[in-house]
C-alpha cells in the first residue's frame, strides 16, 4: 500500500508541476522543466506545512492534498485555455548539436595544456 501511495503522491506531483508550468507559458522547454519542478517541491511543502500546523499530517492525508493540488492545477490549466508545453525537439536537436561540436574540440583548445602557476 505504502509504495502504491507514494506513486500516486509523486504522479499527482508531476501532473501539478506540469500544468502550472503550462500555465506560466514559459518560452523554452527547459524553463517549462524549471518551472514544474520547483512549482512542485513549493506545492509539496505548501502541504506539509498546512497539513502539519493542526497535527493532521500522515501519509494518506498527505496524497490527499497533493491529489487537491493536482486538480486544482488541471482546473486552472484549463480555464487559462489549456496553453501547450513549449516544443522540446528544438531542445533535443540543440542537445545533439553541442555534443558533436564537443566532438570536434582538441584538448589544447580547451586550456587543458596550460601549465599551474
Amino acid at each position: 500500500m505504502g509504495a502504491l501511495l507514494f506513486v500516486a503522491t509523486a504522479g499527482c506531483l508531476g501532473v501539478f508541476g506540469a500544468f502550472v508550468g503550462a500555465c506560466l507559458r514559459p518560452a523554452s522547454f527547459l524553463q517549462f522543466c524549471l518551472a514544474a519542478y520547483v512549482v512542485a517541491w513549493a506545492g509539496l511543502v505548501a502541504v506539509t506545512v498546512t497539513l502539519s500546523i493542526p497535527g493532521w499530517l500522515r501519509r494518506e492525508t498527505l496524497a490527499v492534498g497533493v491529489l487537491v493540488l493536482a486538480v486544482t492545477s488541471l482546473v486552472a490549466w484549463i480555464m487559462r485555455g489549456r496553453p501547450p508545453t513549449p516544443p522540446w525537439r528544438q531542445v533535443v536537436r540543440d542537445a545533439t548539436n553541442d555534443v558533436r561540436l564537443l566532438r570536434r574540440v582538441r584538448p589544447d583548445q580547451c586550456g587543458a595544456n596550460v601549465a599551474p602557476i
